[in-house]
């Protein structure tokens, strides 16, 4: 997908997923691609993901990660074949 943007052609940004229990960062591997973004606080879903950018996923403490943990948005789609989870961690007693 793709959108004029002032006369030019520009890549559709992809939108942060909802995943209860889920946290998304920018990844710390790569430079953000829009500068205005924190890395160190979370994404939410009003938030515009660059084409080509990388998000980290993790889970609140408590809940494990099943699922790929890094996506990239990829014309305004997640190149992934299924997004991440999270379940439950086991309780120790």
């Amino acid at each position: 997908m793709f959108r004029k943007l002032n006369g030019h052609l520009d890549d559709v940004p992809c939108f942060v997923p909802v995943t209860t229990h889920g946290i998304y960062k920018v990844s710390r591997a790569e430079q953000p691609i829009d500068p205005t973004i924190d890395l160190d606080q979370p994404l939410n879903e009003t938030v515009d993901v660059a084409n080509g950018q990388v998000v980290e996923f993790s889970c609140e403490e408590g809940y494990n990660v099943q699922g790929p943990s890094n996506l990239r948005c990829w014309h305004g789609d997640w190149a992934v074949t299924s997004f991440p989870e999270c379940n439950p961690g086991k309780v120790s007693i």
